[in-house]
């Protein structure tokens, strides 16, 4: 079922495609790339697991696994049942299971599934596309479709409910990208066109905040200082906005080969040590930012590993996906970083959350699987 706003569904007459980007997103030889001058003093380790790439269909398959930290590891992947799918955000939804974002461009689908792997694919039958995904305040998962400029919400039981973004610029479309629960219950939602917009439960679209920057708003995350702490999609800072509009851009260090995106901040979450850490897709490193506004850079290992999405482990450390590398990661709030092949090569690990049973949960882009790695 699809509703509108409240109204019946009609397709619309065009659609304009935006760059499609990932949203928005984890013994044997030690070391790695040398640390670019000024990096933040870390410790690599590389476990390079044999891949196995299972049959077309393949519902449930276990991978290699290892010893971490002195305790085991076990790599299990679910095929997502559609070829229509390319699985990026991920959540932990009300009702305790994994809800993620379909992808793509085709029609507007999020999927669930429960920690024991059974999938379940919901549908609006709009042409879209999902990506960023979140836990809503009122037991639905919400998303932002960036394709054509919605929100949208889906209930436990599949139910759609989507909402136009407002035209606030000028523009055709907002193209919306991150979306996060803010401290004041609503959802918030950046924008490629530097507009952050909160919506209410309902779906009543009721303040935005227009940042005065350059460059698109994108991956969005609450402080521990209650602020809105955004990546700048374009550009190479990471933007603080406080709930009254005041934006403070802070510029990340280390300048690479990219003279437009430069190192290009993929994805931002609050850590375990009440700092935000966030993933330099072109750079290739983590970075750390203090509430007030100071950088510390860790490069890793792997080279041109494309780092993508970040998120706080039921271990005390953080977690992330490595796209080109087809790799998550581990990295302590000390800054030690550990990668683990995942068992499907050229995959592209995008989203990542730690589950409700323990584990570490994460999409794959390009495979079209849901991976889980049991600590």
């Amino acid at each position: 079922m699809l509703q509108l706003n409240g109204a019946k569904y009609a397709f619309r007459g065009t659609v304009a495609f935006p760059l499609i980007v990932l949203s928005a997103c984890h013994t044997d030889q030690i070391g790695g790339q040398g640390k670019d001058a000024g990096d933040a003093a870390s410790v690599v380790i590389k476990m390079d697991a044999a891949r196995d790439t299972p049959a077309d269909g393949t519902a449930d398959q276990k991978g290699a696994g290892g010893s971490l930290g002195g305790a085991p590891y076990t790599f299990t992947e679910f095929s997502v049942p559609s070829s229509d799918t390319s699985p990026d955000g991920i959540t932990v939804g009300a009702d305790g299971n994994l809800w993620f974002a379909g992808g793509v461009v085709s029609d507007t689908t999020v999927g669930k599934i429960t920690t024991t792997g059974t999938i379940t694919l919901y549908s609006s039958y709009r042409f879209g596309g999902t990506h960023c995904i979140a836990r809503g305040p009122d037991g639905n998962v919400w998303y932002t479709d960036d394709l054509d400029s919605y929100v949208g919400k889906v209930t436990p039981s599949g139910d759609f409910t989507e909402f136009p973004v407002p035209n606030t610029t000028g523009d055709q479309q907002s193209f919306p990208t991150g979306i996060v629960l803010g401290p004041d219950g609503n959802l918030w939602v950046s924008d490629r066109f530097n507009v952050l917009s909160s919506i209410t439960p309902s779906g009543t679209f009721n303040g935005y905040l227009a940042a005065k920057t350059s460059y698109g708003l994108a991956g969005i995350v609450v402080g521990p200082d209650n602020n809105l702490w955004v990546k700048e999609d374009d550009g190479n800072s990471i933007a603080r906005i406080t709930p009254s509009g005041t934006l403070t851009e802070f510029r990340v260090p280390k300048p690479t080969d990219y003279t437009f995106w430069e190192d290009g901040p993929n994805d931002i979450t609050l850590g375990p040590d009440g700092n935000l850490w966030f993933t330099e897709g072109n750079g290739n490193r983590i970075g750390r930012i203090t509430p007030s506004g100071t950088i510390t850079e860790f490069a890793i290992p792997t080279a041109d590993s494309s780092p993508n999405s970040i998120a706080k482990g039921p271990d005390g450390n953080l977690w992330f996906t490595e796209c080109r590398a087809s790799q998550l990661a581990r990295i302590t709030p000390a800054g030690t970083i550990t990668e683990y092949a995942v068992p499907t090569a050229k995959s592209c690990p995008s989203g990542i959350v730690a589950g409700p049973d323990g584990a570490i949960w994460f999409t794959e882009y390009s495979a079209n699987k849901i991976g889980r790695m049991a600590l």
